[in-house]
């Protein structure tokens, strides 16, 4: 009885931050509030169940606790679809991401994921995923620690690569400008 005289007030307020955040557009935070405000629920009918099946049979009360399971397990389906979906990353965003590295490679030896997405504003998932395409293709020269989210640069060899390239990009136009003339 001490939990359900708790969750109820806690739930009420855990569904207010949750549409309050539906107003301001934050769909993945409308969610999570929703799971904890229904697991809060869920709380204080399993507290009750015991005691209302014993006296009164209240089958309803089941059918509550059955929807608000559903509804749980829908809310989690939904939160994991949109965390798919925001993996998914249009090329420009992965060329920007990209930029980002290689502009942040060449002054730092070492970065950390958060410090890339505070440059180039894209979530961390998303430039975890270029970070390791940019690793396994050579792009460039690193190593990326996956339990504190790290990158060490190998900032000397990135910086030979990229003057290698511009003295190509150089030959290649001295080239072009005598084929010209």
């Amino acid at each position: 009885m001490v939990i359900e005289l708790y969750t109820y007030p806690v739930g009420f307020i855990f569904t207010f931050f949750s549409i309050l955040s539906l107003f301001r557009l934050k769909i993945s935070l409308t969610i999570k509030f929703g799971i904890v405000g229904n697991i809060l629920y869920c709380l204080s009918i399993l507290t009750s169940i015991p005691m209302m099946y014993y006296f009164t049979r209240d089958t309803p009360l089941l059918l509550l606790l059955l929807s608000r399971i559903s509804l749980l397990i829908i809310n989690l389906i939904y939160l994991h679809k949109l965390r798919l979906k925001k993996r998914e990353i249009t090329l420009e965003d992965e060329s920007e991401i990209r930029k980002t590295i290689l502009n942040l490679g060449t002054k730092f030896m070492r970065l950390e994921v958060r410090e890339i997405s505070e440059k180039c504003g894209f979530d961390r998932d998303s430039i975890i995923g270029v970070l390791k395409k940019m690793i396994i293709n050579e792009e460039i020269y690193a190593d990326f620690f996956q339990t504190t989210n790290t990158v060490s640069f190998d900032q000397q060899t990135n910086i030979d690569e990229i003057d290698r390239l511009m003295t190509v990009y150089k030959d290649w136009e001295k080239d072009h400008y005598e084929k010209e003339t």
